[in-house]
């Protein structure tokens, strides 16, 4: 797994919420297995939401990753991980504007912190 920053590498450890970090360790398994590229996160903790703010959420890059590569991440941790809503646990954020913060393609990663987010 690779880290913008050793900033982000240390909100991973200490700030991102457990079962945030099950989520990662597993795209990142299934990244590198199929396809040969480790996860990179490029954002944890920041001001402008919520989930973020409180370690609920985490953001991966996803140039590394053909858009089929993506598409098949993204069914198969949103078939491993149950969000106890009808959200999905990571959400495709790869459009310009599919996200209000929106700054590059990326996926977003985030944990039910009313729930819990179970692995199925």
């Amino acid at each position: 797994m690779k880290y913008k920053s050793s900033a982000i590498r240390a909100q991973f450890i200490g700030s991102l919420r457990t079962k945030g970090q099950a989520v990662a360790y597993a795209m990142d398994g299934y990244m590198r297995h199929n396809f040969g590229v480790e996860l990179f996160i490029t954002s944890i903790i920041r001001e402008n939401s919520q989930q973020h703010e409180l370690g609920f959420a985490f953001d991966i890059r996803t140039t590394s990753l053909t858009w089929e590569q993506g598409d098949e991440l993204l069914a198969f941790i949103n078939r491993a991980f149950d969000y106890a809503s009808d959200r999905v646990v990571v959400v495709d954020e790869r459009e310009p504007g599919s996200s209000p913060n929106w700054s590059a393609p990326h996926f977003h990663g985030q944990i039910n912190y009313r729930n819990g987010t179970k692995w199925i």
